[in-house]
């Protein structure tokens, strides 16, 4: 798994896994993980689609927080 930072702004930019549905590009909404969904080939209803991309969005942030808050513990606020 890795995530991608701005190192302006530290906001995510984009996670990715080496595993089918592991892209996930922040900030590009709903129609980037439809693009990441049908590169899988799996199909699912619109329901089904919105409410796993609602879900992945809050886990993936919320992974994204917990990291952020240990590197920046690890390196005393300062990337190296």
């Amino acid at each position: 798994m890795v995530y991608i930072q701005c190192r302006d702004c530290e906001q995510l930019v984009a996670r990715y896994v080496l595993a089918k549905g592991g892209y996930f590009h922040a900030g590009k909404g709903f129609e980037s993980f439809l693009r990441s969904v049908e590169r899988d080939g799996d199909f699912a209803s619109a329901r089904d689609i919105n409410s796993t991309y609602d879900e992945i969005e809050a886990q993936i942030q919320a992974e994204f927080d917990t990291l952020t808050e240990k590197v920046t513990t690890l390196y005393k606020g300062k990337l190296p």
